[in-house]
């Protein structure tokens, strides 16, 4: 299990305690963002530079800590979230002909994060609609998307 991974997953759980009003999803969601942001600056230090891994290292660090401010009401984290979707947007422009959506369905596991970013979204569109059944779809597609992240990101890849 490496340590982005795990930063990952305790993002996700620390979003599902806010979104339930469970007691700790701050305290939760923090330390995930501080792994994750951890993991993404020894990854940077170690490995040779490449523009473009740079690049979408940045994206990703600004959506984590955009996203833990939005979670504290901290002011002026409205901004700063648009600037970051608008950066990570910047790098999936640029980055447009390394992406291949027949990549996700080769992943190991894809049926359980597709499914659980079904019931997510399921979820949130309930939640936001103020059906019932909302609060039992979330808890399953957020456990299931930290499952998934925690699973793969234990696997080692085998070269022969």
């Amino acid at each position: 299990m490496n340590l982005r991974s795990i930063g990952i997953a305790g993002i996700i759980l620390g979003s599902l305690f806010k979104v339930q009003h469970w007691p700790g999803a701050n305290v939760i969601a923090l330390a995930g963002a501080l792994l994750t942001i951890t993991a993404v600056i020894i990854a940077l230090t170690t490995q040779p530079f490449s523009l473009s891994r740079g690049l979408r290292s940045l994206a990703g660090v600004l959506l984590v800590a955009t996203v833990v401010l939005k979670m504290q009401h901290w002011p002026g984290a409205e901004v700063a979230f648009c600037g970051a979707i608008a950066t990570a947007f910047a790098v999936l422009i640029m980055d447009r002909e390394q992406l291949d959506p027949r990549r996700l369905f080769a992943a190991q596991l894809s049926w359980l994060l597709l499914g659980s970013l079904a019931l997510t979204l399921g979820g949130v569109l309930f939640k936001v609609m103020h059906w019932p059944g909302a609060s039992i779809q979330l808890v399953l597609g957020l456990t299931g998307c930290a499952v998934w992240f925690l699973v793969t990101g234990s696997r080692t890849v085998r070269t022969v």
